[in-house]
């Protein structure tokens, strides 16, 4: 309780501690649903956003903004349901965790790949409060079976998951469970960060709006690596996606808005005038479909969005992926790492019919 009164508007974070012996998944989420709806002053007063098993023990996920009694109401109950299970079992608050590889004087750059997927729910005000974002469940199979491995492939990694605003240490086994669960059947964001020696770490997190963010920290891999990588994963996804972008940022693990509507790494945004429309990254997703945020050194579009262009051949490289689905590259992916304000510019002049701004977004009428 003094944890919840210190937290402000954060949410609580409850670690079940438990014998040798673990409970199961299934028990803790049918425990945490019958505290929450038992309540008697009103089922709904306590929104439990989920569980999740990390090697300290199941954490679970409550929203902050509750009042005090039904918070003690709550963790009171919960206590009583874990104890039918195993005698011994005990709640704590969980601490953030915060690998070294994310602390101030750890990295400040990262590559970053975002996936705008077609399976989000296109609709105002459905992104936070309706049960997951992925309207066909192989979606969410196909883009597990994608970036699980990817995240994998570094070796003697520890794995963290991504809740609340914080991380918190998971089993390696357990991790594409704990993103299933969240992107298909759960409201909000889910993330998995792998760090590997310290030095080197990856991240794929799944936001609200329908947008999977992959980035990856290591000093010594440059961009042209990154880039080859992105090709790749755009090639295998291209029929789901409605855009993607490969570019370097200044933060790692940036959210998607930091990604996608910040300058590359040390250079100025767009010219005024050709700045975001408010609420661009929830309320008018449908945008990705045929504008882009801003110029990168590789993105996939649509056929909307090549119908529109007429690029340099030698300075832009376009290839097919699927029927309506193309990667477009700089030729000289090095020029990129980062940029210099004169190719930016170029650059920006190159898509400038693409580019969303307040003239296109007045002419793209809001569908609600």
């Amino acid at each position: 309780m003094d944890s919840w009164a210190e937290g402000g508007e954060a949410d609580v974070l409850v670690l079940c501690r438990t014998s040798p012996n673990p409970l199961r998944q299934e028990f803790v989420e049918t425990a945490a649903a019958v505290a929450r709806d038992s309540y008697p002053h009103g089922a709904g007063a306590l929104h439990v956003g989920g569980v999740f098993r990390t090697t300290e023990g199941f954490v679970i996920d409550l929203d902050a903004r509750a009042d005090e009694a039904a918070l003690r109401w709550f963790l009171q109950t919960l206590h009583k349901q874990l104890l039918v299970q195993d005698p011994s079992a005990t709640l704590a608050s969980m601490p953030a965790v915060l690998p070294d590889a994310l602390r101030p004087d750890g990295f400040t750059s990262s590559v970053s790949a975002i996936f705008c997927v077609r399976g989000w729910r296109d609709q105002p005000g459905l992104a936070r409060v309706t049960p997951g974002w992925i309207t066909e469940p192989r979606l969410g199979e196909q883009l597990l079976d994608q970036f699980l491995p990817w995240l994998h492939d570094l070796p003697t990694a520890s794995f963290y998951w991504e809740a609340a605003g914080t991380r918190l240490p998971i089993d390696e086994a357990w991790s594409r469970k704990a993103l299933e669960r969240q992107i298909t059947s759960l409201p909000g964001e889910a993330g998995l960060l792998v760090c590997s020696s310290g030095e080197v770490a990856r991240r794929v997190h799944f936001d609200v709006t329908g947008r999977v963010i992959c980035d990856t920290v290591d000093p010594n891999r440059d961009l042209a690596g990154s880039l080859a990588e992105f090709a790749a994963q755009c090639a295998h996804l291209a029929p789901i996606l409605e855009y993607a972008c490969v570019r370097r940022c200044l933060m790692p693990y940036s959210q998607a808005v930091g990604v996608l509507t910040s300058p590359p790494q040390g250079l100025p945004p767009p010219p005024p005038g050709r700045h975001r429309p408010t609420g661009y990254l929830t309320n008018q997703r449908y945008l990705d479909r045929s504008w882009v945020p801003d110029v990168a050194a590789s993105q996939m579009l649509t056929a909307e969005h090549v119908a529109r262009l007429d690029l340099e051949p030698h300075e832009w490289a376009t290839r097919r992926l699927s029927d309506q689905r193309y990667l477009v590259s700089s030729t000289s992916p090095e020029s990129w790492d980062p940029p210099s304000e004169s190719l930016l510019h170029q650059a920006r002049r190159d898509f400038a019919g693409l580019i969303i701004g307040d003239e296109p977004v007045r002419e793209v009428q809001t569908p609600y």
